[in-house]
C-alpha cells in the first residue's frame, strides 16, 4: 500500500502503520520530503488528471478504480518505483541524512554547486534558468 504522501500544499501524509521512530518512517520521511523538495523548486506537480516532472507532462486517470499515470503509451500504477520522479525519491529515502543535507544547500543556495544534478535535472535546470547553460 502507500507509504507516505506528498502533497502540492507541502504537507506530507505516513501511512498510520508505520512504527513512529522506526527505519522505516525515516525512509519514508526522506522519500516524500525529495518529492516536496521537487515540488518546491517546480521540478515536480501534479492534479487530479496530470503529472509534470522535468517539464514533461504525464497524463493521470482512473482504470478500474486506480490511479494510473500514462508514461511511453503505458498505464502504471501511481508510486510504482519506475517512475523517474519515484526513482530519484527512493535514492533519497535511503541515502541516510541526505534529504536534510540537500534541504540545507538549497536554503543556502548552493544546492547545484553542492550536488552534480542528474542529466535530465540539469537540462531542467539550465532551460529554467537555475543555472548556467
Amino acid at each position: 500500500g502507500i507509504m507516505g504522501e506528498a502533497n502540492m500544499d507541502g504537507s506530507i501524509f505516513i501511512n498510520q502503520n508505520i512504527v513512529p521512530g522506526s527505519k522505516e518512517e525515516k525512509e519514508v520521511i526522506n522519500h516524500e520530503m525529495r518529492h516536496s523538495t521537487d515540488m518546491k523548486i517546480g521540478k515536480l506537480a501534479y492534479g487530479d488528471d496530470f503529472v509534470k516532472y522535468n517539464g514533461v507532462t504525464y497524463p493521470r486517470m482512473t482504470i478500474s478504480g486506480k490511479d494510473m499515470i500514462i508514461v511511453d503509451g503505458v498505464a502504471k500504477e501511481a508510486g510504482d518505483g519506475n517512475f523517474p520522479w519515484e526513482k530519484e525519491a527512493t535514492w533519497a529515502g535511503k541515502t541516510g541524512g541526505m534529504t536534510q543535507r540537500a534541504l540545507e544547500s538549497c536554503a543556502r543556495g548552493t544546492m547545484w554547486t553542492d550536488y552534480e544534478p542528474t542529466p535530465m535535472t540539469r537540462e531542467w535546470l539550465q532551460e529554467n534558468g537555475f543555472i548556467d547553460k
